[in-house]
């Protein structure tokens, strides 16, 4: 793999600089299908508010805004130059779509805040599984549904697995597990024939 390559493929984590933007662009591009059937699962009220953890491009974003359009749908990432690109791609949506840089683990929002979570190609980064999740189900209110989606749970995928330092891939069944241990019911976990799985929860 030649280093460019290389230093391009590990902004998938935090996004920044040139590099950054151009991640962002591909995984807008790329991640079109898993939005939609992820989505899939969820049942949306006109008037929810939504939050998108890891929102990088803010794609999925703009189709969540078309899924509550009298509500608003908030994003949260680690990366500075995520905030700036997903709120410039959002903004036709005014005061509806808030994005804000800040830790999966350590939410800055009430509890009972949201009624839908969403989690897209993003826990594979998250420091501290088991907090985050705990921090998911508590800024969600009581009722409220829980999506993450990920393209693959296999822990040797070369596409995924050796390129991006720092990326831990879960098994589907571990994450359900650890989803159970912070307070989720209803668990259920979906499989496309891509290999992706969509894991859904409420509290």
């Amino acid at each position: 793999m030649s280093r460019l390559k290389d230093r391009f493929f590990q902004n998938a984590c935090k996004p920044r600089g040139f590099l950054g933007r151009l991640m962002m662009i591909r995984m807008n591009f790329r991640h079109r299908k898993l939005h939609r059937w992820g989505l899939s699962f969820l049942r949306f009220r006109r008037d929810e508010r939504v939050l998108d953890i890891g929102c990088g491009g803010g794609a999925l974003m703009a189709l969540l805004l078309k899924q509550v359009p009298e509500g608003t749908v908030e994003g949260i990432d680690y990366s500075e130059d995520a905030v700036v690109f997903a709120r410039r791609r959002n903004k036709s949506a005014g005061n509806r779509c808030l994005v804000t840089r800040g830790d999966v683990g350590a939410l800055p929002y009430r509890e009972n805040s949201f009624d839908i979570v969403t989690a897209f190609e993003t826990v594979y980064f998250w420091p501290d599984l088991k907090r985050s999740l705990n921090g998911v189900c508590r800024v969600l209110k009581p009722g409220g549904q829980f999506v993450l989606c990920c393209e693959t749970d296999s822990p040797v995928s070369p596409e995924n697995g050796v390129r991006i330092r720092g990326m831990k891939i879960y098994t589907a069944d571990a994450l359900s597990d650890f989803a159970e241990a912070a307070g989720f019911t209803d668990i259920s976990v979906y499989r496309h024939p891509a290999g992706w799985f969509c894991l859904y929860a409420k509290k």
